[in-house]
């Protein structure tokens, strides 16, 4: 991600961080199991889950074909001050 997008990827990263404790609080305060070595494993599970999930995103992953010129250049588009953002709403600090 580029260097703009730094906080928003952090905060997505801090949510699935928040939702998995929220998981795990959750299932311990239900106290489904009545020894914890049963809910370490259904635990378990679950990331074996998550794993076969991952592992199926992966297998059916296609990657972007870049578009090239006819001299084998890349097509990059830039933005307007050749930041490389296209939000015209974006300021660098020289512009200010």
């Amino acid at each position: 991600a580029p260097k703009t997008m730094k906080s928003v990827m952090q905060s997505a990263w801090l949510l699935t961080v928040a939702i998995g404790n929220l998981i795990d609080a959750v299932i311990a305060a239900l106290k489904l199991f009545d020894s914890q070595w049963k809910e370490f494993f259904l635990f378990a599970g679950l990331m074996i889950a998550d794993l076969v999930i991952f592992a199926y995103m992966a297998y059916k992953y296609v990657p972007a074909e870049l578009q090239t010129d006819e001299d084998d250049t890349l097509n990059v588009t830039t933005g307007k001050n050749n930041t490389g953002n296209e939000n015209d709403g974006y300021e660098s600090d020289k512009d200010r």
